[in-house]
C-alpha cells in the first residue's frame, strides 16, 4: 500500500503583512482505481461521493492530503 503525503504549502502572508496562524483543515482521501472509493474527513462530516471529492479539492487544493492504495 503506497502512502503519499502532500506537505502544506507554509502560511502565507496576507495583505497587512502579517502571516495567517490559523491552523490548516485536514482532508484525507483514499482512492482505489477502477472503482473509485473515497473517504474525505471534513470535520465531523464523512463524504463519500466523489462530487463531495471535487468540490473539496477545488475550494481548498491547497489544503488537501491524499492517502492512496492500489
Amino acid at each position: 500500500m503506497a502512502d503519499l503525503q502532500f506537505p502544506l504549502p507554509p502560511d502565507r502572508p496576507t495583505a497587512g503583512g502579517s502571516f495567517d496562524v490559523r491552523p490548516p483543515i485536514m482532508y484525507q482521501a483514499e482512492v482505489q482505481q477502477w472503482g473509485i472509493k473515497c473517504a474525505i474527513v471534513l470535520g465531523r462530516a464523512l463524504i463519500t461521493s466523489i462530487d463531495g471529492v471535487a468540490t473539496a479539492i477545488r475550494e481548498h487544493g491547497d489544503r488537501v492530503a491524499f492517502r492512496g492504495s492500489k
